[in-house]
Order: structure tokens, then sequence, then C-alpha cells
């Protein structure tokens, strides 16, 4: 085998990995968005809203940015970066709302096109169209 072909090869392999991280944030993402909504219903919510605003502490923050600097420099992960920052800073948001008992608040900050949804809608697309270009 060739070095060429071994290069391919692991940037086959790469790849792959990059997909499965992938689908697996977007599935993660998924159950964040049930868990807020769960807590507006309820009105209770434990975490930090300071600690849930930072991007670096969920699964998928510290995949991104354990990211080789050349691949943090791609477009299509700056932009799930920048979106997925936004998304953690309503996420936090959300949290604080629910647990100062100011649940019309809360409610209204998850509500479809609050700057929560669409954030969050927009992590999701993102990530999808990053996966393709993998």
């Amino acid at each position: 085998m060739s070095d060429h072909d071994r290069m391919l090869g692991l940037l086959r392999d790469l790849l792959h990995q990059h997909a499965l991280e992938v689908d697996r944030a977007i599935a993660v993402h998924g159950q964040w968005r049930s868990r807020l909504a769960e807590a507006v219903t309820s009105g209770r919510c434990e975490g930090d809203p300071a600690e849930i605003e930072r991007d670096d502490q969920c699964e998928l923050g510290r995949w991104l940015h354990d990211l080789p600097v050349e691949s943090r420099a791609d477009e299509g992960c700056l932009s799930v970066l920048e979106m997925h920052s936004w998304f953690h800073r309503e996420a936090g948001r959300v949290v604080k709302l629910v647990q100062e008992k100011r649940l019309d608040e809360a409610r209204a900050a998850i509500a479809p096109d609050s700057l929560f949804d669409v954030s969050s809608r927009q992590l999701v697309e993102l990530l999808e169209r990053w996966r393709e270009a993998a």
C-alpha cells in the first residue's frame, strides 16, 4: 500500500468519525431541548446558568474546542461554533428564568421563533450541513 493510499484511508476514517460525532451531537442537542421544555413545564431546573451558558462544557463543545486548529478554521466549523455558543447563552437564560420562577418569560423564551428556538434549529441545520460536507 502506498503512502497516498494510507493517507486516503486515514482521511476516510477521520471523516467517518466526524460524521459520527456530528450525529451524536444532534441527538444530545435534542435531549437538551426536551429537558429545557420539561423544566419550563415543571417549574424546576437544576444546574448553574453561568455554567450552562459556557459552550465548552458539554460533549459537543469539548469536541469542537479540541479539534485541530486547522479544522476550527473551516467555515462550517466556525458557523457551528458560533451558533453553538449562541444556543448555550439562550439555554442558560432559560434555566435562570425557570430558577427565578419567571415561568411565563421562560415559556416565551423557548416558544417557536424565540431566540432559543431559532438558535437551536439553526445549530442542527449547520451540524447537518457540516456532516454532509465531510
